[in-house]
């Protein structure tokens, strides 16, 4: 058994027909047909029920498929280090990040992490929480820069706690935060995505929650507390994206109003070079910020 049979048998599982692997692979049916036949007469086991429509696999082939799959990811890695050793570390860093958090991902000194690794180059995919949990589960993202809550079995390295802002057009109180009973008094406009912490803090205030507009966009409250059309909760790194507005921008005084930004992963062990080298330039900035307090 070795690596190119594994790539093959892999392309055959994910393909779901001989045809559709042969195309992926650029090479023509009969070699693959001829590596898995080897494949499982060396193993002795049948991999694939072969149909007329569609390869299926056996109870011993998705046991095979899981094995196979981490073999070719640690292949590939031990071939981009060797590749890569010194300090030369070259290749693309796939980044996932939720659209309130890109000024958090500029904070990172982008340009001093460029300079010491210059050819490293920088793919960004945008996307709420749940979606970049779940590219980054299937292996189309290194890291996920993404906000609390959720529920993962990811790794996390926590980059910073922020408050919910209440942001307006027009003056909300006179104080340097607002209350949930002030809150009560104007229409809000919410991102889905907090409609229950929302309504769970209003219920056990004993206010009434005046909904104005509930969307899937934390950009998109902002766009409609701007327009006129109420009082939009957005987290406070979503500020610096729209800093020449002139909107009334305070805090919620209410603890359950916070939320963390995480950079998450799967395993360190398990990382390419560029975003291992990313990781912990993070983890540098992290560390030297709290020696300043």
């Amino acid at each position: 058994m070795d690596l190119h049979q594994l790539e093959v048998f892999t392309a055959i599982v994910e393909e779901g027909t001989l045809s559709a692997a042969a195309k992926r692979l650029h090479c023509s049916q009969p070699p693959l047909s001829y590596q898995l036949s080897n494949l499982e007469k060396e193993l002795n086991v049948t991999l694939i029920q072969r149909g007329s429509r569609q390869c299926v696999c056996t109870e011993a082939g998705l046991q095979l498929y899981k094995r196979a799959l981490q073999i070719l990811e640690l292949s590939s890695l031990a071939a981009a280090e060797l590749q890569q050793a010194g300090n030369h570390v070259s290749g693309t860093l796939r980044i996932g990040v939720i659209s309130s958090a890109v000024s958090v991902l500029l904070n990172q000194q982008l340009d001093q992490f460029h300079q010491q690794y210059p050819l490293i180059t920088f793919q960004l995919f945008e996307g709420n929480t749940f979606e970049l949990l779940e590219e980054l589960k299937k292996g189309l993202l290194d890291l996920a820069i993404v906000r609390t809550p959720f529920k993962d079995d990811v790794v996390k390295l926590h980059l910073q706690s922020e408050a919910m802002l209440a942001v307006s057009t027009q003056p909300l109180c006179g104080h340097e935060s607002i209350t949930i009973q002030e809150l009560s008094k104007h229409p809000l406009i919410i991102y889905r995505r907090f409609e229950k912490l929302v309504r769970t803090a209003f219920a056990d205030a004993g206010c009434e929650l005046q909904l104005a507009c509930l969307n899937d966009d934390a950009r998109t409250t902002y766009c409609w507390a701007k327009a006129g059309m109420g009082v939009g909760l957005v987290p406070a790194s979503l500020l610096p994206m729209f800093a020449s507005d002139n909107l009334a921008a305070v805090p919620i005084a209410e603890d359950s109003f916070y939320t963390q930004i995480v950079v998450t992963y799967k395993s360190r062990d398990t990382l390419a070079p560029p975003a291992r080298c990313f990781l912990s330039h993070m983890e540098k900035l992290l560390s030297e910020e709290k020696k300043k307090t």
